[in-house]
């Protein structure tokens, strides 16, 4: 039930309040002919919408953090195939358990590579070069990564205005590209 309208928005929708929360009301939406209807009867003493103020710097920066760890995660999840973030926390210890194995083969051969072994249908000694093998490919490629979420976060903490803060971003995705 719309119980007030706060403002109108220069489309011709409103703004009310439904249920006790902020509401935008469409001109699809059932509760337009009661918003309307209420419009006219406020006349003039129903404002329209202030326009917000523009984000403050530090505004435009934070939210800049958090999209340098979303462009590299999203490249990050391109290269990876999607493999599932669980699958991806156990990397390092796969990469030690095999790097381990294969140095000293006398010793039980660890869990997680046996256990992905027995599921592939792989000798223990294929997967374990292959763990190694992915594991000496993608340091680089991370690498390389926290070195540009480095400069990403450098630029942004340096920036002075919200375009630089953009011209940081902009690089960024450059640089992953």
């Amino acid at each position: 039930m719309l119980t007030a309208l706060t403002a109108k928005r220069l489309d011709g929708t409103f703004v009310g309040v439904v249920q006790g929360y902020p509401y935008h009301i469409v001109a699809s939406d059932p509760l337009y002919p009661t918003a309307f209807q209420m419009a006219a009867e406020m006349g003039t003493a129903l404002q329209f919408e202030p326009t917000p103020a523009p984000p403050t710097l530090e505004q435009v920066q934070a939210i800049a953090r958090l999209q340098v760890v979303a462009l590299i995660d999203a490249k990050e999840a391109l290269l990876t195939g999607g493999v599932p973030a669980n699958e991806r926390a156990s990397w390092s210890a796969k990469e030690a358990a095999a790097r381990s194995w294969l140095a000293d083969q006398a010793q039980p051969v660890p869990v997680l590579i046996a256990a992905e072994a027995a599921v592939v249908g792989e000798t223990a000694l294929a997967v374990a070069q292959r763990i190694v093998a992915r594991a000496d490919a993608w340091l680089p490629v991370t690498g390389a990564h926290t070195g540009h979420r480095r400069v990403a976060e450098a630029a942004i903490a340096a920036a002075e205005t919200p375009a630089a803060v953009q011209a940081a971003l902009d690089a960024l995705r450059e640089a992953l590209a």
